[in-house]
């Protein structure tokens, strides 16, 4: 095997184990896998196949152009070949041939750039030769709607100037760009049409904080594979796995649009690497934590403290605080798992006898806590309490819900959940306010 085709098969291994890893727990196999999986597996199985078959293209063009090499050093003659016939009239011996079709050879090819090589050996591109004036020889090829033109005593020496002339356009862009540059169109461009505001800013961040301080004033081109490894080795040694794997599916998506806009030759992010990364699904608090907390928040008489007892009680997400408004006996939110473009869903909570005795005015208390940032309450809570996450107290509504005699179906409708894939539970059944309100009341411990 030479450079290239070991390069691709480790990039294959490293597909395979992606794949695996695309299944979050090891009963993957014995349960239904989640859409997301399935996503994330299908994407996996496509650049698996892209793959072997660049692969395969690869090889078969290396063997037809050894097998041309062996015809010509041995003068082979095909059987195929017509028999040779009587020269007619206007036939002229020696008449030279003016152009035609330019095959480089493996070893001419092994010269090229690694883009301009894939180009050639996957049949993508064709050069072609011609006679000029002056007894010379062009060899010309146009490569993305550019002219690449060399000229020289004999094909070889054309072919010689021709590659020559290709590493000069790998090497020398004709408009060097900085990492930061192209992040903020990627983010501008790519990310911000498609995702919704808070994810957008959440991207921005971690470009801000991580990755343009380690890249932003790089040649995009000069960013290899052990600059980002080490990059993201930095972050899991302080412990940021998660941030880790967030930035790795970044730069990833970045560097996929560079290499189609042939601003780098090869995305540097193929062959990196992190460890699996076990999401915390994190516990309900006991009721014991669960007095602490209130009393702790109730005493603060703080905005923050209003607000963890408000997320308690409702099972809201912090993100869904900035929606929340109180309808008729219900606290109505939209629901924040909701892809950008979609038909915006809301759910309604009916107020909770725990909840109205601490907040009577139940609607003030909205209004005062509805504009709080939702990191910052996540930063606050952690402060307070550290063995605790925020989006543990949503865990705790569900939970005592459960606790309380409360059914399965009626806590995921008000959680924003599927009670299970049954088309009974989650097209056929309709709670009424009357009967959620009344199932509420059992909501007091």
């Amino acid at each position: 095997m030479d450079k290239f085709e070991l390069e691709t098969f480790e990039q294959l291994l490293t597909l395979v184990d992606d794949l695996q890893s695309c299944f979050t727990d090891e009963d993957a196999y014995s349960r239904s896998p989640s859409p997301t999986e399935w996503r994330r597996a299908g994407r996996t199985v496509r650049a698996i196949t892209l793959t072997c078959h660049e692969l395969l293209g690869y090889a078969r063009a290396k063997r037809n152009i050894e097998t041309v090499l062996i015809r010509n050093q041995l003068h082979f003659v095909d059987d195929t070949t017509p028999p040779a016939t009587e020269p007619t009239a206007n036939f002229n011996p020696k008449k030279k041939k003016n152009g035609g079709e330019y095959k480089f050879s493996s070893k001419e090819i092994e010269k090229m750039p690694l883009f301009y090589k894939n180009l050639f050996v996957a049949g993508d591109v064709v050069a072609h030769w011609r006679n000029r004036s002056g007894g010379l020889i062009e060899i010309r090829c146009q490569i993305q709607g550019k002219k690449i033109t060399a000229s020289g005593k004999t094909k070889q020496a054309a072919a010689e100037k021709f590659i020559k002339k290709l590493n000069i356009e790998q090497t020398t862009p004709e408009k060097p760009i900085t990492f930061y540059e192209y992040a903020m169109q990627f983010l501008e461009t790519v990310k911000k049409p498609n995702v919704k505001a808070a994810t957008y800013v959440d991207y921005v961040t971690s470009f801000e904080k991580h990755l343009f301080p380690a890249f932003g004033e790089k040649r995009l081109s000069d960013i290899k594979q052990f600059d980002v490894q080490q990059h993201l080795n930095s972050l899991l040694e302080q412990g940021l796995s998660r941030s880790a794997q967030k930035q790795r599916q970044l730069l990833k998506s970045l560097f996929e649009y560079a290499e189609e806009d042939q601003l780098v030759s090869r995305s540097p992010m193929r062959l990196v690497k992190l460890p699996a990364h076990e999401t915390e699904n994190g516990a309900a608090l006991s009721k014991t934590e669960e007095t602490e907390l209130v009393e702790r928040c109730i005493t603060s008489a703080t905005r923050s403290g209003n607000a963890f007892v408000f997320l308690l009680y409702t099972g809201l997400r912090r993100s869904e605080l900035a929606t929340a408004r109180i309808e008729e006996g219900f606290v109505v939110v939209e629901n924040a798992k909701q892809r950008k473009g979609r038909r915006v869903k809301t759910r309604s909570i009916p107020l909770s006898p725990r909840l109205l005795k601490f907040f009577p005015n139940v609607e003030h208390t909205l209004e005062e806590i509805r504009d709080l940032y939702p990191n910052r309450l996540g930063r606050t809570f952690k402060e307070w309490f550290p063995s605790h996450h925020l989006h543990e107290l949503r865990h705790t509504f569900i939970t005592r819900c459960q606790e309380c005699g409360i059914s399965r179906e009626l806590t995921s409708l008000w959680a924003g959940h599927r009670a299970d894939n049954t088309m009974t539970s989650n097209v056929y059944t309709h709670f009424s306010a009357e009967f959620q309100k009344a199932e509420i009341l059992k909501f007091s411990y």
